[in-house]
């Protein structure tokens, strides 16, 4: 009996313990509850994302562009054609303007029609483009067009890594998808991309990236494929679109602010030659882009910060400038024979030297997107170059906006050459320019 008594005893005793062991842990997992996600319970927690899909999914446009394709045979003037889509939102629905991807669009564009969120679908004309950051400004061409159950959006003004983000779009064509991540980075690209895990696939480009309050935080771009990459995309920043948003709606172009002069880093071994501290980090001019323009600046001047921004690079001397308005007074702090001083410069708006030029082909080849660039002469075409649009190819290092001038020591006569050349290798050496420096890249499939 007593030890029938003893092992109830023991087993209510453990029974309590086991009890109270669950409770404090379940006060521990509590405590550790987010203050916003209590009181939610169960699907309550997807309930604000699909009400936020809800109320922003009016801004999203389908975006249906038919271009010139290749011609049929040599010597064939009649043109074909070809179609793609791609996605937009409405930055003011009262004038009827859409911002999207430059690539959506392309250069060869012959029509533009946008399907709305409201079913109704009307024919769209370009406002502007910048192909540099790949932002276009299109605007219904119908202003009475119906804007029942249509919405905006407007681009947010602070971006937060690892804060939660939704990409809208019409990914391969299914329009109003929607998919959900978190910032995965920032600052990319100087200062042009933000990086994010939610999926992005093509028919997403242009489509909006938005924050838990509704507000664009990038404008979906591209996505790394391939090399065990997973859910690696990018949208053009907030700060960015909005900037050139605005100045194509206004002026009906966006052209990057710069300086005109050309820079290197300041190494350590060069510090007692130009008289500077050894604290100093900053970066040369070691010349100009128009030696007969008068300028306060000198060659050698080490300059250390723009407008109260802190730079050690050229690249951070060019996003620190690129995107002011043209003849913005730009402040810049420097040393020249060890004295340290303030010089005030104008910025340039930058345009491109010598003949205009025009897009023709757009392809990828091995993961790298180009696009071919030609000049016309006497009313004659002529390749100039492929432009690098976008690299999603781990295994070279060319970049965004760089210029190919040939394959292998052959010049390239167009982006069809090039593609047919590259069947059945493996590899290729490519000459390259990028800004004014002309050197060769290893290309790998």
């Amino acid at each position: 009996m007593l030890k029938t008594f003893k092992i109830i005893a023991f087993l209510v005793v453990a029974t309590l313990w086991s009890g109270l062991a669950g409770a404090n842990d379940k006060i521990d997992a509590a405590r550790k509850i987010p203050q916003y996600v209590k009181g939610l319970k169960g699907s309550d927690y997807h309930e604000p994302i699909a009400r936020l899909v809800e109320e922003t999914r009016g801004a999203l446009v389908y975006i249906i562009n038919k271009s010139i394709g290749n011609q049929k045979r040599s010597g064939d003037s009649s043109a074909s054609y070809k179609f793609s889509s791609g996605s937009g939102f409405f930055i003011d629905l009262q004038e009827g303007y859409v911002v999207t991807n430059h690539h959506v669009i392309g250069s060869s564009r012959v029509d533009l029609r946008l399907k709305l969120a409201n079913g109704e679908e009307y024919r769209a004309k370009v406002v502007g483009s910048s192909p540099e950051v790949d932002i276009a400004v299109l605007k219904i061409a119908n202003s009475d067009f119906d804007r029942d159950d249509l919405k905006e959006l407007a681009f947010a003004d602070e971006t937060h890594l690892g804060e939660i983000v939704i990409a809208l779009g019409a990914p391969f064509g299914l329009q109003e998808s929607v998919t959900m991540g978190i910032i995965s980075g920032i600052n990319r690209s100087g200062n042009n991309l933000v990086q994010t895990d939610a999926a992005i696939n093509g028919g997403n480009s242009g489509g909006p990236l938005i924050n838990i309050r509704g507000q664009v935080v990038g404008v979906n771009a591209m996505k790394i494929a391939g090399y065990a990459a997973d859910n690696v995309g990018f949208a053009v920043s907030a700060s960015t679109a909005k900037i050139v948003s605005e100045r194509i709606i206004e002026q009906g172009y966006f052209r990057y602010s710069y300086l005109g002069i050309y820079l290197q880093e300041l190494h350590t071994d060069m510090r007692d030659s130009f008289k500077l501290p050894q604290d100093v980090d900053g970066v040369l001019i070691t010349k100009f882009a128009d030696e007969d323009r008068p300028t306060p600046l000198q060659v050698g001047d080490a300059i250390v910060a723009v407008n109260d921004t802190i730079v050690t690079t050229p690249a951070e001397v060019a996003t620190a400038v690129k995107f002011l308005p043209p003849n913005s007074k730009v402040e810049l702090r420097l040393y020249r024979e060890g004295q340290e001083m303030t010089v005030e410069v104008l910025a340039r708006e930058y345009q491109k030297m010598g003949i205009p030029t025009v897009a023709g082909a757009t392809g990828g080849i091995w993961g790298v997107t180009l696009e071919e660039h030609v000049s016309s002469v006497d009313r004659k075409k002529k390749i100039e170059y492929l432009l690098v649009k976008h690299n999603r190819n781990l295994r070279t290092d060319l970049a965004a906006g760089d210029r190919v001038i040939a394959a292998d020591n052959i010049t390239i006569a167009s982006f069809k050459w090039l593609k047919s050349y590259l069947k059945g290798r493996e590899k290729v050496v490519l000459h390259v320019q990028r800004g004014e420096r002309k050197f060769y890249i290893v290309m790998n499939k």
